[in-house]
């Protein structure tokens, strides 16, 4: 069965569909436009850290499974942790338009960087291996003040 025959047989028409359509872009393209400057950039900044060192770990890059050895975690582990940043990654980018899922992806995120805080920590790396999980942690906490 076809859409338009489905569409059909239940009395929807092509001018609803598309009356329903332009008020989804509306309401995504008007939470955009009043979403502020500040909210962007730090979406922007965690996207783009987290999608590229998550893909990292998740595809087992030789120098993210050295690091996942050096702070005492195993390739599998620091696999999840990758898919955990990549799902929050999504998150972030989706609180830009609803607002609930992208402060609870952030929290994760901030929750992730604690604990890459505490392995560095425990593992007695050099303190400059903390800027990364530190600095990050910040710009999620001001994703979250700044989407309440």
């Amino acid at each position: 069965m076809r859409a338009a025959d489905l569409t059909d047989s239940i009395g929807i028409d092509d001018d609803f569909l598309i009356n329903e359509r332009n008020i989804l872009l509306d309401r995504v393209t008007g939470a955009l436009m009043t979403t502020s400057p500040v909210l962007i950039a730090t979406a922007a900044v965690l996207a783009l850290a987290f999608v590229s060192t998550g893909a990292a770990k998740v595809a087992a890059h030789p120098q993210m499974v050295r690091r996942a050895h050096d702070v005492g975690f195993d390739a599998q582990s620091y696999r999840v942790i990758g898919l955990l940043e990549l799902a929050a990654a999504a998150g972030v980018l989706t609180g830009l338009v609803w607002a609930p899922l992208g402060i609870a992806a952030s929290v994760g995120l901030v929750l992730l960087m604690l604990g890459a805080t505490g392995a560095h920590l425990r593992a007695r790396g050099r303190l400059v291996e903390l800027v990364p999980a530190v600095v990050l942690g910040a710009v999620a906490i001001v994703y979250i003040v700044a989407n309440t």
